[in-house]
């Protein structure tokens, strides 16, 4: 984290909103490389892309974050593979936590219903990973797997079909929990 410092990991600026808004609609050139950026972030899958909404995912994508966020999701992906708080290195975790270790979240305590979907080509939110929080999820009521392989991170928002897949489904369930 101290190479990236405490802040924002890839924020808004005028040189990504230049980028996003004129960039990606030059040429077919650039047009290629926008959307394989995409595509390498979250998964390939030219099916459910829409390239005429391209200038308004680029204008939103990436949206920035914290950088401590970022270094979490690799903790629990690279290093721990657990869903625990911020492994800030023995010493620091020792004052904070009064343990070497992270704690992991308590997900005992999460008491709503919660269904879980996921997609086979979603690059950053796997089946292994999902299933497992699914497992320790007590109120878990659904595992759902999009009917389409090569559904992505990016398609659950902008996919052509995220209505047909994800939506309707959402709003089928929040009926049956009002």
């Amino acid at each position: 984290m101290k190479f990236f410092g405490q802040n924002e990991f890839l924020p808004q600026n005028k040189i990504i909103k230049w980028l996003s808004k004129y960039g990606c609609e030059m040429n077919e050139v650039e047009k290629y490389i926008c959307e394989n950026t995409l595509f390498v972030i979250a998964g390939f899958d030219k099916e459910q892309y829409n390239s005429t909404l391209a200038s308004v995912i680029f204008a939103h994508s990436p949206a920035g974050t914290s950088t401590k966020t970022v270094v979490h999701y690799a903790q629990e992906i690279q290093e721990s593979g657990n869903f625990q708080n911020f492994d800030y290195g023995k010493e620091e975790n020792e004052r904070r936590y009064g343990s070497e270790h992270p704690p992991q979240y308590n997900l005992s305590n999460v008491n709503v219903p919660i269904a879980l979907f996921y997609a086979q080509n979603d690059w950053l939110a796997g089946y292994q990973d999902v299933k497992k929080l699914y497992t320790n999820l007590h109120s878990a009521i659904m595992f759902y797997k999009i009917p389409f392989d090569n559904f992505n991170h990016v398609d659950f928002l902008w996919g052509i079909d995220a209505k047909e897949f994800v939506y309707d489904k959402m709003i089928e369930l929040m009926k049956d929990y009002k």
